[in-house]
């Protein structure tokens, strides 16, 4: 029941440069409940990227 309700958490082994994708940044931030939410930024093609 425990899964229904709230699954586990799967980790991920492979990142953007595992499938040839470049010029992307991992992102980390925490959500309103606390909780740390990561992924990864990758810009458009032909956007104009500057530091945040």
């Amino acid at each position: 029941m425990v899964n229904v309700v709230r699954p586990f958490r799967s980790v991920l082994y492979k990142n953007p440069d595992d499938y040839g994708m470049t010029g992307w940044s991992d992102i980390y931030f925490p959500a309103d409940d606390g909780v740390p939410l990561e992924g990864w930024y990758m810009p458009a093609k032909g956007a104009k990227v500057t530091s945040w």
